[in-house]
């Protein structure tokens, strides 16, 4: 959540990936004042010059803005969704179609039985 905190992690290893959380001012996450986890062009700018592996961004924020993804990775950055909306199966289905590098959810079971059978071609409620 601290971009400060993102960057020594960063700094002191290599072994894990280190990524800045985003929501673009519409969650408290750590200084509200730091524009780095306020706005994505901030965030992704800083995450790109200290090496950090991605963003993980409210996923309203990508659904809205989905150009994030194509600005990520012309930085060399993955980015990663959060969200009580990545538990509906309709917004996984528009991030597969978008190629989001990954998704965090609170239903792991439960959508990746719906990616599994969509992928096979079967219908999952």
């Amino acid at each position: 959540f601290d971009a400060d905190v993102c960057a020594l992690l960063k700094s002191i290893q290599d072994s894990f990936p280190v990524y800045l959380l985003n929501a673009a001012g519409r969650e408290s996450l750590a200084n509200p004042s730091d524009m780095r986890s306020r706005s994505a062009q901030h965030g992704t700018e800083f995450a790109s010059r200290v090496g950090l592996a991605g963003m993980v961004f409210l996923v309203d924020i990508v659904l809205e803005q989905p150009q994030l993804l194509a600005e990520c990775h012309q930085r060399g950055l993955s980015l990663f969704t959060y969200g009580t909306r990545n538990n509906e199966t309709k917004v996984i289905d528009i991030q597969i179609e978008l190629s989001i590098d990954g998704i965090i959810t609170d239903s792991p079971i439960y959508i990746a039985a719906h990616v599994l059978s969509a992928a096979s071609g079967q219908a999952h409620a």
